[in-house]
């Protein structure tokens, strides 16, 4: 079905939005990072796919995310693990090329789901470091043994790197301050991030430090380089250019 919809999965309401050619033999899934909804960090999803007209997009939100049934608070990492694994099986089945996009936590996702069931990744801005130093996780870590649940906004008012973190996991700040999430969600989205095993014949990177496989050199493409709401229109513009060039002359 083209246009938005909600599919039941494990009794839970998932909101879904289809566009594109439902006969082409591409599809690809968008996953969100954390705060973002179904058009992604700074609608790029959604401008992605109306780039991409000959092919099959479905973004779609998680429990407890957007248009989807359920509250933030209410969700566990398991949650949004399962959800996931049940669009990755239903797509890889479905079409003979499968891609995954995804943004902030969502990429250690991908990476798990794309070596599963055999899709190639395009991960938007991805950091490959180690999260454990920085002074958010330890503040969150010691919330997890207090709290059952965390305001964001507190994070941001008692830790001076929360920016960085946040960026991490998704990727835009205006809308990961104030989220009202358990605890142990944002910790155990902390814990398994990791990307420092990807496959990289499988994966089209766009980061702040390096672009390979398919991307052309030329693009200059780097990181957003974003200021802390927008992305600034002409990086939007090149990301978009670069993910097209990957499937040029596909149907």
């Amino acid at each position: 079905m083209i246009g938005q919809d909600w599919i039941e999965i494990n009794g839970k309401r998932i909101c879904e939005f289809c566009s594109g050619n439902q006969c082409s033999q591409i599809g690809i899934l968008y996953l969100p990072g954390l705060g973002q909804n179904l058009s992604g960090p700074y609608f790029l999803y959604t401008q992605i796919a109306n780039s991409l007209p000959m092919l099959f997009h479905k973004q779609i939100e998680y429990y407890g995310f957007g248009n989807s049934a359920g509250e933030l608070h209410e969700v566990e990492y398991m949650d949004i693990e399962n959800e996931i694994d049940w669009f990755c099986s239903k797509m890889s089945l479905e079409y003979n090329h499968f891609y995954i996009v995804s943004s902030g936590f969502s990429s250690s996702l991908a990476v798990k789901m794309s070596q599963k069931y055999l899709a190639k990744n395009i991960m938007l801005d991805p950091f490959f470091g180690n999260l454990k130093s920085l002074q958010s996780v330890i503040y969150i870590d010691n919330c997890v043994r207090s709290e059952n649940y965390i305001d964001t906004a507190e994070i941001y008012e008692n830790c001076d790197d929360s920016e960085k973190l946040f960026r991490i996991l998704g990727e835009s700040y205006n809308r990961t301050k104030g989220l009202y999430l358990s605890s142990s969600l944002l910790n155990t989205m902390i814990s398994n991030y990791e990307l420092s095993n990807v496959r990289k014949e499988t994966q089209i990177y766009l980061s702040e430090d390096f672009v390979v496989d398919e991307i052309p050199d030329d693009l200059n493409l780097h990181s957003y380089k974003c200021d802390n709401i927008f992305m600034r229109p002409i990086v939007r513009n090149q990301i978009i250019i670069a993910i097209s060039k990957e499937f040029e002359g596909s149907k």
